[in-house]
């Protein structure tokens, strides 16, 4: 931490990045930054692959963020809530021409890929390391700091419910409502104001629902996105509804980007780690909230994962 400091201290120009399609605590983790460099009078410029997507718009400073940038003149790079480089792939070429990239993360997969690295699996979120930097970097939290970190910590803990929610993270929620974080009104705006036709795709995910073995799924087609004129946008938090199920295990979510071609959001309770499982697919997360993408045809797709929970499960008990 202390390097990181100080190669922050002694920077001019910062890039912030985060992951392509961003979640809660890459956008808030990002702008919680952002705000608190500009208080060290830092040139900053926060980016995002991917538009900041429209539930998390109404956060102060989203209209800031930009999807590009000219790395000319960054004398560093903070990499935010990236397990892999590759989580920011339309961009690599352009990060890797800027000198120091400093990795920020809270994955237990994390490669470790900077130059410094500040990687801590025992956090909730990537935004709960980002107070501790701020922190350490004597940077006074006010409210614009303070609720986009706080949206971070929430999303990324599933409301305080996951099992990533320690002491520790209710001591960071605690510390950034002290500080200004407004938590009811940031709970409404993420979870209580979705639009029409993301409960109508919801609607969808749970009208095809299935079940096997210990297995809950549902597919969304491009056709079903089509029908209501919605994006996979749209679609966010539906997998964590799927896992209200007391009949499953794991809840799972394909859904099509293009003919055969799917992201799929896994969720588990706490007997199966789908971390594990989505690693073999290439992709990674946590415990009980991973994803990985993969072509194919979804009930293949299906029968592949149901395989890999048995050996997981296998292992497991042996």
């Amino acid at each position: 931490m202390k390097k990181i400091v100080e190669k922050i201290l002694n920077s001019k120009k910062i890039l912030i990045i985060s992951h392509e399609n961003p979640d809660g605590d890459a956008v808030g983790s990002t702008l919680g930054l952002y705000f608190g460099l500009k208080k060290l009078n830092k040139r900053v410029v926060p980016v995002l692959p991917n538009k900041v997507p429209q539930i998390y718009s109404f956060l102060e400073g989203a209209e800031l963020i930009k999807t590009d940038f000219n790395p000319k003149d960054i004398d560093v790079a903070i990499i935010l809530d990236c397990s892999d480089i590759g989580r920011v792939e339309s961009l690599k070429k352009k990060l890797m021409k800027i000198p120091i990239k400093i990795n920020i993360d809270h994955h237990p997969s994390n490669f470790s890929f900077g130059e410094l690295n500040f990687i801590d699996p025992t956090s909730s979120s990537t935004s709960e390391l980002v107070l501790k930097l701020l922190n350490e970097l004597n940077v006074e939290v006010d409210k614009s700091i303070a609720n986009p970190l706080y949206v971070g910590i929430m999303t990324d803990t599933g409301s305080f419910r996951f099992p990533n929610t320690t002491l520790k993270t209710f001591e960071a929620a605690t510390y950034l409502v002290r500080h200004g974080a407004e938590a009811s009104y940031l709970a409404k705006m993420v979870y209580n104001m979705k639009p029409l036709k993301a409960l109508k795709i919801l609607g969808r995910a749970l009208e095809k629902l299935k079940k096997k073995d210990h297995l809950i799924y549902s597919v969304l087609l491009l056709s079903d996105f089509e029908e209501f004129d919605a994006s996979e946008e749209d679609a966010e938090g539906a997998v964590e509804f799927l896992n209200k199920s007391r009949e499953a295990d794991v809840a799972v979510l394909l859904k099509e980007r293009r003919k055969n071609y799917f992201k799929v959001s896994m969720r588990s309770k706490d007997s199966v780690d789908v971390k594990k499982i989505a690693m073999k697919f290439g992709g990674g997360g946590h415990i009980n909230a991973a994803g990985f993408e993969i072509e194919g045809e979804p009930e293949e797709i299906i029968e592949s994962i149901i395989k890999e929970i048995k050996v997981e499960r296998s292992n497991r008990d042996n």
